[in-house]
């Protein structure tokens, strides 16, 4: 991997504040743009996902036996578990399903807020 790519890669520090599902969009982006020959997206992706971690959830990553991952799938999937719990993503799920329209807002903000919401989880497990 190009060192000047890795500098691009997006850090997520494991903070309570930190938007989980913009730091995985943003680490897709930079990670679609690496093209290494003979190497694959998912290659790219997991070895490239440490390097976008900072103190604790780098420490997270590291105490993972090492032979629990072994594609991005489930990288991604136990990174959305540790950060987004089950009790986290439970009212998650119940805020989404309980969104209303506010007075005065517009179906334009409405529908953003919505699609917000959705991606603070991206494990709600909503049908479409």
């Amino acid at each position: 991997l190009k060192s000047g790519l890795i500098y691009l890669l997006p850090c997520f520090h494991g903070l309570s504040n930190e938007e989980l599902h913009k730091h995985l969009q943003e680490f897709d982006v930079v990670c679609s743009s690496m093209k290494p020959p003979g190497i694959t997206e998912e290659q790219i992706k997991l070895r490239s996902f440490p390097f976008s971690l900072k103190n604790w959830a780098k420490d997270w990553l590291y105490y993972l036996p090492a032979s629990c991952i072994t594609t991005w799938v489930q990288l991604k999937k136990k990174f959305l578990e540790k950060y987004i719990p089950a009790s986290r993503a439970t009212s998650l799920r119940k805020e989404i399903c309980g969104i209303k329209q506010q007075p005065g807002e517009t179906l334009y903000e409405y529908k953003e807020r919505f699609n917000k919401l959705c991606m603070r989880c991206p494990q709600h497990q909503i049908s479409e």
